[in-house]
């Protein structure tokens, strides 16, 4: 199963984690993987190509990422509708094939 945890603060996104695999299918054939990962690179390239620094960690089966610090005023917004768009398309992934693959927790946390 294929893990996210979404962090908030004051309804501002500023962590998440993907972790697991969905077991849908074979290494290479898993199309909740395959999925997940396109939706989830797709946020983190827009990262990379627009503040040419990201920070997030990567390894089989997971991936961290945190809200850059230095991303204020409209870059704020935009990384905003970028990463509700990544939510929205990750849970569009979870109604197609069911939460026995993918679980997405939102949660708001204290800083």
């Amino acid at each position: 199963m294929i893990k996210i945890i979404v962090s908030r603060n004051n309804k501002t996104i500023e962590k998440f984690i993907v972790t697991g695999h969905a077991n849908y299918a074979d290494d290479g054939r898993d199309i909740i993987c395959a999925a997940v990962s396109a939706v989830v690179y797709t946020a983190l390239g827009y990262f990379e190509e627009k503040y040419k620094r990201i920070d997030f960690t990567e390894r089989d089966g997971y991936i961290e990422w945190n809200r850059p610090s230095l991303v204020v005023g409209k870059e704020s917004d935009a990384v905003e509708v970028v990463l509700d768009t990544m939510i929205i398309g990750l849970k569009q992934i979870q109604l197609s094939y069911g939460s026995k693959y993918l679980t997405i927790t939102d949660r708001e946390v204290q800083s």
